[in-house]
């Protein structure tokens, strides 16, 4: 029986630390997987916007008549000085506040006539193959990352050209306007950053060319890499790097260039011919890990080593016991034995549900624990950027409302929905900050407080009836005596932003002439007693392969929509202790969203 016991301790203890083991592998490869996701995604997303900015400037000189006129005047030599140097000033202007190389108006025959700053040297491009293109393009022509050995020019840049004095039927232009951006401005210093400490990972991004794979950036481990190094597809098949340009997306345990293996998040940069990786080495992800599994095992042993001194005392009193009890019947004997070995199963088997409990609990916290990690990275990164971006948000519409104020744009007709155009952008974008701001701000528990949840209802509908999203569409309250008068604990001006934004959310997703439901109604939880408030619109609905992305930051189902209104809710109702569910209405059509709120205990029922 002591073999037996010291076997079955063994078996125990060895099965016990390798699912302990295994499972702080796994925790800490999870970790890492959701730290690469949000990155590889908060970067994708920012480059992706960044390219379509850069875009959106391009296609707004094509389309703005002024502009074009004022261009081919020049070119014509018909154009009087002060309307020269009214045009050097804008092209210098926006030189400055996009953070271009240079800004050139070039005839067609590829001499530059212009170039803004004015000491900047602009090449001749008279032979080159994407100029030639751009001349009889009808629309913005965009290269690519490029390394130049041109006198005078930055050795990586990109050009974007777009063509001057174009009419459908009459190409090709006689000039063309080119934007050389600068990589190094931004693009790069984002790819480049980590938002934590590691000293291995880095973010790659690359494109195929041709049968390569093409590094575009600077890399942490092989300076002076950016458009020099290149792996052939066919030779190095298992890279994650070649993974990414053929379409796959997601986690994987891949080599990267340096043939050492990584831990890879791959995505596709929406909008241009890049792929973004996000890797670390998996020497590094698990080296904590490793040493704390040596500690394990010698602890482990430390056990065993005890157990058997334990066991084999134990025998030798019982050997003893035994000699002074000969006289003791045999059945007395076989009693206490059975007695003994119940008593010792029922402890082991206390002890195990204890242990099963406890890790059960601690799962649940190392669970909750990595997303709100995951959310206070995002929130950390994306403050960063809403504070940078903030600042030349507020100089471009103060420069803009100056313009506006020009006495040849006040007044004009023509111009004013380009006036209403950027204002819009620029508000939208502004308020965009905002949110991204929000999104690393916790509720304070000393703003939460007692709320008359019906009548914060009541007044968050006829405030939202005055916006435009709310023309042909009537929100009807589900409420009663009982439930007129419930209180919630939380903020007042957040749950309204919550409110607000949902019934925005609803409206936009839901036909002419819709109803929208809010029903009000209390609900037990083991959290206590709580209030819900589920809105329910008569829409299409979420697909259900979405439906658990919809929370994500930056995932959005509508055209022009910035993908933070759900994000921002969950993030203030969590912070008020409560929780937000989605699902589609059964039977359809429609959506629905529930908030859950904890009541102020005084006032609980």
């Amino acid at each position: 029986m002591p073999i037996l016991a010291f076997c079955a301790f063994f078996s125990a203890a060895a099965i016990t630390g390798s699912f302990y083991i295994s499972h702080q592998f796994e925790t800490s490869r999870q970790a890492k997987q959701f730290e690469l996701t949000a990155i590889a995604d908060l970067k994708a997303g920012q480059i992706s916007n960044w390219y379509g900015d850069r875009m959106s400037d391009a296609r707004l000189i094509l389309k703005t008549p002024m502009i074009q006129r004022q261009a081919v005047k020049l070119l014509d030599n018909q154009i009087d000085d002060k309307a020269r140097q009214e045009l050097l000033t804008w092209m210098e202007n926006v030189r400055t506040e996009y953070g271009y190389l240079f800004i050139a108006l070039y005839g067609a025959d590829g001499i530059a006539r212009r170039v803004a700053p004015a000491d900047a040297s602009a090449p001749s491009m008279t032979g080159n193959g994407d100029f030639r293109a751009a001349v009889r393009a009808e629309g913005v022509w965009a290269g690519d990352l490029q390394r130049y050995r041109g006198k005078g020019e930055q050795e990586i840049h990109f050009d974007i050209m777009i063509p001057v004095g174009i009419h459908p039927g009459n190409a090709p232009a006689k000039g063309v306007w080119l934007l050389r951006v600068d990589p190094y401005h931004f693009l790069y210093p984002l790819v480049q950053s980590w938002p934590t400490p590691s000293s291995s990972a880095e973010t790659l991004l690359v494109r195929q060319e041709g049968g390569d794979v093409l590094f575009l950036n600077e890399l942490r481990h092989q300076p002076d890499s950016a458009l020099r190094l290149r792996r052939p597809i066919d030779q190095y098949p298992d890279l994650a790097s070649t993974q990414a340009i053929g379409g796959r997306e997601g986690i994987v345990e891949r080599l990267d260039y340096r043939n050492v293996p990584t831990l890879a998040a791959m995505r596709r940069v929406a909008g241009t011919p890049w792929f973004m990786v996000a890797k670390m080495d998996t020497d590094e992800i698990y080296a904590p890990l490793r040493e704390r599994s040596r500690m394990t095992m010698l602890l482990l042993f430390a056990l065993t080593v005890t157990a058997a001194l334990g066991i084999g005392l134990q025998q030798r009193r019982r050997d003893a016991r035994l000699l002074r009890l000969q006289l003791v019947s045999e059945q007395e004997a076989n009693e206490l034995l059975e007695k003994r070995v119940m008593q010792r199963t029922a402890t082991l088997s206390e002890v195990n549900d204890r242990l099963s409990k406890e890790m059960a609990e601690q799962k649940r916290l190392e669970t909750r624990l990595l997303a709100a990690k995951k959310m206070e990275a995002i929130g950390q990164l994306a403050g960063g950027v809403a504070h940078e971006v903030r600042n030349p948000l507020n100089a471009i519409l103060s420069i803009t409302e100056a313009l506006f104020k020009e006495k040849e744009i006040e007044g004009n007709a023509g111009f004013e929905p380009y006036i209403q155009h950027i204002r819009t952008q620029v508000r939208r974008l502004a308020q965009l900050m905002n949110d991204l701001l929000d999104l690393g701000k916790p509720v304070p528990p000393a703003d939460l407080q007692a709320v008359p949840l019906y009548m914060l209802c009541r007044e968050t509908v006829d405030l939202w009836q005055n916006s435009r999203t709310a023309d042909r569409r009537r929100v009807i309250i589900g409420s009663n005596d009982e439930t007129a008068q419930l209180l919630v604990l939380a903020d007042s001006v957040r749950l309204e932003q919550v409110l607000f934004n949902l019934l925005e959310n609803a409206a936009q997703h839901s036909p002419d002439d819709a109803e929208i439901m809010i029903r009000l109604y209390p609900i037990e939880s083991p959290r206590g007693d709580m209030v819900a408030i589920r809105i329910a619109d008569s829409g299409k609905g979420v697909p259900m392969e979405k439906i658990d992305r919809v929370f994500e930051p930056f995932f959005t189902c509508r055209k022009g929509g910035t993908g933070l209104g759900l994000t921002l809710a969950r993030h203030f109702i969590e912070s008020m202790g409560g929780s937000v569910e989605l699902c589609n209405n059964d039977p359809p059509p429609g959506f629905s969203v529930t908030v859950r709120l904890p009541m102020p205990s005084r006032e609980r029922p």
